[in-house]
């Protein structure tokens, strides 16, 4: 029998660094939110992606990826243009030397070259304002962050996901087995 497929959420980030630590949020509020409705979901919270998670995102019964960071907005911009940003990642790209810094589209690659799979990925990014040493997030950020029913439906609709009906009889998936 075929397992059953899931959608990986990798949230990443540095919940020391303030706005930082949003992607690590969300990823994790995404995934409750998907359980809750009877979707199939892991979620792995890390501090940065690195070359050993290729495993995880090629196991057999991941059918989508979805990385969520937060990125430095610029000084000008304005609670008002805040906005949580979806997009695919791309199928081509190449891996660079290892370094200090991997990015999505990296771990991806390395996924095709060491385990021979690729499935599709896309990457959330939430603006952050505050970078500064500190826990907790900026109030817009925090804003952004607990919407995530709207997240969750835009979401759906990149991955061309049908939304989950109020009371769907799907049985629930049960805890996060593999969090790190």
């Amino acid at each position: 029998m075929a397992p059953r497929l899931h959608t990986l959420f990798i949230g990443y980030g540095n919940s020391l660094r303030r706005d930082d630590g949003a992607g690590l949020i969300l990823a994790k509020n995404l995934a409750e939110h998907w359980r809750r409705q009877g979707r199939y979901v892991r979620c792995l919270i890390v501090h940065q992606l690195t070359p050993d998670l290729a495993f995880d995102i090629t196991a057999e019964d991941v059918g989508n990826v979805v990385f969520v960071d937060a990125v430095m907005t610029t000084r000008d911009t304005t609670e008002s243009d805040l906005t949580i940003h979806i997009d695919r990642l791309a199928e081509s790209g190449r891996a660079s030397g290892v370094g200090h810094h991997m990015d999505a589209g990296e771990l991806m690659v390395y996924g095709q070259l060491l385990y021979r799979r690729r499935p599709p990925a896309w990457i959330v990014t939430v603006p952050g304002l505050d970078f500064a040493h500190g826990e907790g997030l900026s109030r817009p950020v925090r804003r952004l962050v607990e919407d995530v029913a709207h997240v969750a439906r835009q979401l759906e609709r990149c991955l061309g996901l049908k939304p989950a009906a109020p009371g769907d009889p799907r049985p629930s998936p049960g805890p996060d087995p593999d969090r790190r």
